[in-house]
């Protein structure tokens, strides 16, 4: 969810209308009160832009995402991050958290990984 402030300056900054941000973007079964949901489409969040059979998707709100997006963190704990190391690793979880798969998988997955944090440095 987000604030209500938040999906407003979203809706400014794509060009649309309060009104059809809410009809077209949000999902009405939220019971917040000054919060709103964004709605799925496709299991995806609709500001996440994807090449046809790519594997890497890119925030078309990188620069305004509201602070539920900023502070949400990649962890084996969510099952989409589970289902993405699945589909695009070949690699699983076990019940202890450790990784699971062929050792070329695993190494290429934590080398990928290893280099994520090279950049960030």
């Amino acid at each position: 969810y987000m604030t209500e402030a938040e999906a407003k300056v979203i809706a400014e900054n794509i060009g649309t209308t309060w009104e059809a941000f809410v009809d077209n973007y949000l999902d009405a079964r939220w019971p917040g009160i000054d919060t709103v949901v964004i709605r799925q489409i496709a299991g995806k969040c609709p500001f996440l832009e994807q090449s046809e059979g790519s594997i890497f998707g890119l925030c078309r709100i990188h620069n305004i995402k509201p602070s539920c997006c900023r502070q949400w963190q990649a962890s084996l704990d969510h099952k989409e991050c589970r289902r993405g190391l699945y589909h695009y690793w070949g690699l699983s979880v076990d019940e202890n958290g450790e990784l699971c798969g062929s050792p070329e998988d695993i190494l290429c997955f934590q080398t990928f990984i290893e280099s994520l944090r090279e950049e960030d440095a």
